[in-house]
């Protein structure tokens, strides 16, 4: 039943644990909070593990009213051999700011619990260790307009972790969201509906408020001409939408049925003796194809119903005329000039329009809207996975982009023999003693060995981008190792009817402490067995056999900084200028003509399909391809850049000296500098210095940030920041009923040159 995933919320973001312990993982790793805490307790070790647990702990001490709690387990040594760290504390919303609701964690407010265990003392509370050294970490700042009426605009944002006690414990922290003219579901109702790391559920009833008034402004209908409900929206009457034909809308309708959205429609033109109606049907389904979402539209046979008035059949000359030719014409029309263009528009533009909408609404406010606080920043990219309809439902992935300082990385061919320095990047001889790793042996027996005072340790991971800075800490290294190449993958050939050898990678990702005090990950792409046969290569001592490692080291205990962030335009539309709508062709999909075609790349309807002797006439060519609107900024347009100084040794008392240009900026000020005759607003905050200009200046600035330790050192990093005064974007346009039928009038040459519907010649 619609409503009931969302409990009637417009949308609700789910994400499980691992999210959040990646999220609290990345930021205690690149802010130095576990070293701090182990430093404060006198423990010496850097071998520690974070985990983070949604289960309301039900071993220790706190109060029923305490809502929304994290649970932290850090375990110190070896299999936290030497001790545990044991850390509850509550996640709250935000709402201090008058445009802004902000989900963060609270360690200021909301600690709840803080002890450390360790096998040489007794249980000590470290509460305000916690608090000395943690900041708050925002986990989701979503734009907020409190008094909106637009279903596009969010004006609320409620949290809520669900503590699955059902057997798959499918713990989830919620963040819902209610939009212009919807109202807050029902807290208590709401369920966990992840499968995996993430979901995304939108309510139908609110995809219903974002549907109708484009309907309604495109076909030209009153406001209000549609009933929604949360299971559907429907409009019963009758207007005139094509003139030309004398044709009518007479029903629209759009509802979810058995795990799809099921879409109706009826047209009708009369003329003297006679009304004919189309009626067609087709469901809605939603996969996701690269990571975002399309529709696809099943379209089933239209149905066409003439009626004739009692008297007419008096005249029996309109009736041989009706029935002469005339009525194939009628129905091709019907069917040809209208049912088909209006389900192509609806259900490719406007349904899929609006969702290409909501998927960009939701990157962009987890992307775009980092708050203005001093703690190190991380991206949170969403991968669209799945997508299921009851509410609809989209599986993603979530995947959190760190900003812990990478030393080197690259891919390199590493030849038997050789061997590879992972602090510094170089190939050498497999006897340099500087080399980390090195690929050795001979014919059937080769191996990656590690190098002097160089441990090694298997992640179970495939991906390197996916691994964070901070699981490093706790993977079981070993040193002196040989790995053989069978454990990178499987070995295939070598025999009479297959003497060569290939061979199938596993692409396993292996963790590295090197010999330069620092972690790395390593990763055998692709494994190349010389192709000599097997006869003749048992002989040959060296066959030039290689594999091509993917390698990414970090930065260590070795002090660096580096500022990361760039200018990027506001794109907010009342700052923007259209300067182009344009119908761009997919040329990778056939242009059909004179047939019922596909809608677009899908759908069922065909020409085989309709009744049997109607001709149609007038089909036009359904052309696969997207509408684009192309704006660029307006002199009200502002570039911003929010770049931040990050490190891979800070401590709380680290102080930060932003310069830009040859101006020295005090911390915790604002103002404003002119620079190269263009005035350049800042704002300074700890490690975080916020660049705001013209969006028209085209400009260039040096930017420098030193780092003043307490025990008297420094480092620095110096930054050549470019803006080049012009903010191009691109999205998505949702054409008009009669725009859309205007480009069903061009022919082939001019929609595949582009259709530009308009231009702006500024």
């Amino acid at each position: 039943m619609a409503g009931t995933q969302t409990a009637g919320y417009d949308m609700v973001i789910q994400f499980s644990e691992d999210f959040y312990e990646d999220i609290i993982g990345s930021n205690f790793d690149i802010n130095g909070i576990v070293p701090k805490i182990l430093e404060a307790l006198h423990i010496n070790s850097d071998i520690f593990t974070i985990a983070v647990s949604l289960d309301r702990p039900i071993d220790i001490d706190i109060s029923n009213s305490v809502n929304n709690p994290i649970d932290i387990s850090i375990d110190v040594g070896t299999n936290g051999s030497l001790g545990n760290i044991r850390i509850v504390v509550g996640a709250v919303m935000i709402r201090t700011e008058s445009d802004k609701d902000i989900l963060t964690i609270d360690f200021d407010n909301s600690l709840y619990y803080a002890k450390a265990t360790f096998t040489i003392r007794s249980p000590i509370d470290i509460s305000t260790i916690i608090k000395n050294i943690t900041n708050p970490i925002p986990i989701l700042p979503l734009p907020v307009v409190r008094d909106t009426t637009d279903s596009k605009v969010l004006k609320r944002a409620d949290f809520k972790i669900i503590d699955d006690t059902s057997i798959e414990n499918k713990n989830v922290l919620s963040t819902m969201l209610t939009f212009g003219n919807g109202n807050q579901g029902q807290f208590n109702q709401l369920d966990s509906f992840v499968d995996d790391s993430g979901a995304i559920g939108i309510f139908f009833g609110w995809l219903c408020r974002l549907i109708i008034p484009r309907l309604e402004e495109s076909l030209g209908l009153p406001n209000d001409s549609f009933i929604n409900t949360s299971m559907e929206c429907n409009f019963n009457g009758k207007v005139k939408i094509d003139e030309d034909e004398d044709i009518y809308l007479r029903s629209i309708s759009l509802r979810l049925v058995d795990g799809s959205i099921q879409f109706d429609a009826s047209v009708s033109t009369d003329g003297f003796c006679y009304e004919a109606r189309g009626d067609i049907s087709a469901q809605i389904r939603f996969v996701i194809e690269e990571g975002r979402l399309k529709v696809i539209a099943d379209i089933g046979d239209p149905d066409i119903d003439l009626d004739i008035p009692w008297y007419c059949y008096v005249a029996g000359a309109a009736i041989g005329a009706l029935t002469g030719g005339l009525l194939f014409g009628i129905i091709g029309a019907v069917v040809g000039t209208v049912l088909i263009p209006l389900i192509t528009w609806i259900v490719a533009e406007i349904v899929e329009g609006t969702f290409d909408d909501i998927a960009d609404s939701i990157r962009d406010s987890l992307n775009d809207n980092l708050p203005e606080v001093d703690i190190a920043a991380y991206g949170i990219e969403i991968l669209f996975q799945d997508v299921f309809i009851d509410d609809i439902i989209m599986k993603t992935k979530a995947i959190i982009h760190e900003s812990f300082p990478v030393r080197t990385e690259g891919t390199i061919l590493l030849p038997l023999g050789k061997g590879i320095d992972l602090d510094k990047g170089i190939v050498s001889s497999a006897h340099n003693p500087l080399n980390d790793i090195n690929w050795e042996g001979e014919s059937l027996n080769k191996y990656l060995s590690t190098g002097c005072e160089v441990a090694i340790a298997d992640t179970y991971m495939h991906d390197i981008q996916e691994i964070m800075h901070f699981k490093l800490n706790g993977y079981n290294y070993k040193s002196q190792q040989k790995l053989h190449e069978s454990e990178f993958g499987r070995i295939s050939g070598g025999s009479f009817f297959n003497p060569f050898y290939e061979f199938d990678e596993n692409k396993k990702v292996l963790a590295v402490k090197t010999n330069g005090g620092r972690y790395s990950l390593i990763q055998i792409v692709e494994v190349e067995e010389n192709h000599i046969p097997l006869n003749e290569r048992l002989f040959l001592e060296n066959t030039g056999d290689w594999v091509r490692l993917r390698y990414k080291t970090f930065e260590g205990t070795v002090p660096t900084v580096n500022i990361l962030g760039n200018f990027s335009c506001t794109q907010n539309s009342k700052n923007m200028k259209e300067v182009s709508v344009r119908f761009i062709p997919n040329h990778t999909l056939t242009i059909k003509n004179n047939s019922v075609s596909q809608l677009k790349n899908s759908g069922v309807l065909r020409k085989e399909n309709l009744p049997e002797n109607i001709k149609i006439k007038k089909i036009k060519p359904i052309y696969p391809g997207n509408w684009t609107v192309t704006y660029e900024n307006n002199s009200k347009a502002k570039a911003k850049a929010q770049l931040r100084a990050v490190s891979s040794a800070v401590n709380t008392k680290t102080k930060y000296l932003w310069t830009l240009g040859t101006h020295d900026l005090e911390d915790n000020t604002e103002g404003i500098l002119t620079i190269d005759a263009k005035d350049v607003h800042y704002k300074v905050k700890g490690s975080l210095l916020i660049l705001t200009i013209d969006g028209k200046a085209n400009i260039e600035m040096l930017v420098k940030v030193t780092l003043l330790g307490t025990d008297g050192c420094s480092i620095h990093q110096t930054r050549c920041i470019e803006h080049h005064g012009k903010c191009i974007t691109s999205k998505r346009y949702i054409p008009t009923w009669k725009e859309h039928k205007l480009l069903y009038e061009q022919n082939n040459a001019v929609v595949n040159k582009q259709f530009i519907l308009r231009k702006n010649k500024d």
